[in-house]
């Protein structure tokens, strides 16, 4: 598997945008200095790692991160219905 380095990328927007089939196991990815994850997910239909454990503390544009695959496994800690993140605003449905 490649492994992308995410120390210096601190806007992922919109690094998976058109990826429709991505679901690469991604939990491990560095994301402390991150600030845009917006579309980040939007169109990955298949989509559904647990990505709830990503430090994100810099986030401030997370609209529209998650799409139609991700409700389906995880839902909202506050019980808000959207796609937006941040991941740790999210828990696993299993």
């Amino acid at each position: 598997m490649k492994c992308i380095q995410t120390l210096l990328l601190i806007s992922f927007w919109p690094l998976h945008q058109a990826a429709l089939v991505f679901n690469n196991d991604i939990r491990r990815w560095d994301t402390g200095l991150v600030t845009d994850t917006h579309f980040m997910f939007v169109s990955a239909f298949q989509f559904d790692v647990n990505i709830t454990g990503w430090n994100t503390p810099l986030l401030v544009d997370f609209t529209d991160m998650f799409g139609a695959n991700w409700l389906a496994n995880y839902k909202r800690i506050d019980g808000r219905v959207t796609f937006d993140g941040p991941p740790n605003a999210w828990m696993s449905m299993e």
